[in-house]
């Protein structure tokens, strides 16, 4: 299957419901971080049998017209996020932005591409247990997860070895000590843990 169809694919399994990427933008935090993002249906404007290089929130490597970035920031999408989604179809995607979408309460996928450099799922309504392996891609840079809910989320006992330079973890739901191995990122110029839920020691950088 082609890149194309496979983000066609993609695109449909989720409706496009307008309201989908305004929850929750009363809040003082939303607006100010998600909700200023301009709020469109990117996806309606892709059509089958034209070039997925050209369409709206999709890049391509100049040379292979691979497909390396997907921004579908605030895109009116909302549905479940399923585990076998033919997003990660994409062996070159670097760089993913779903932020503001409404993905019902789904679990993050422990299948999201190792080849990601920049991962932003902030305000998802994502829930469940955090795939601990996503702190272990080896050329994750940035890591954006703000305002959703981890139930059973603990990353106490993670060895990050990332070479993070953004980390925002604020508003969720995890939970347990601040991992120790934080402390190995000195390439880090970006972290928000605000809202760390009961934490059980203190950190310092």
């Amino acid at each position: 299957m082609g890149e194309c169809e496979a983000l066609l694919q993609f695109s449909h399994s989720f409706i496009i419901m307008r309201n989908a990427s305004g929850y929750g933008c009363g809040n003082t935090y939303t607006s100010s971080v998600c909700c200023s993002v301009t709020s469109y249906p990117k996806t309606a404007s892709w059509k089958n049998g034209t070039g997925c290089c050209s369409w709206d929130g999709v890049t391509c490597h100049r040379a292979t017209n691979y497909v390396t970035g997907l921004d579908l920031s605030r895109s009116w999408l909302q549905g479940t996020f399923h585990s076998n989604s033919m997003l990660f179809s994409l062996p070159n995607l670097r760089w993913l932005n779903l932020a503001g979408c409404n993905f019902y309460g789904s679990q993050i996928s422990p299948k999201l591409p190792s080849t990601l450099t920049s991962l932003s799922l902030g305000f998802c309504d994502l829930r469940g247990i955090f795939p601990l392996a996503i702190f272990h891609f080896a050329n994750l840079r940035g890591l954006s997860l703000f305002q959703n809910i981890y139930p059973k989320g603990t990353i106490s006992r993670a060895n990050w070895t990332s070479p993070l330079i953004s980390l925002d973890l604020s508003d969720t739901n995890f939970h347990g000590s601040i991992p120790t191995s934080l402390r190995n990122l000195t390439s880090v110029e970006h972290l928000d843990l605000w809202y760390w839920s009961n934490p059980t020691d203190t950190w310092k950088p």
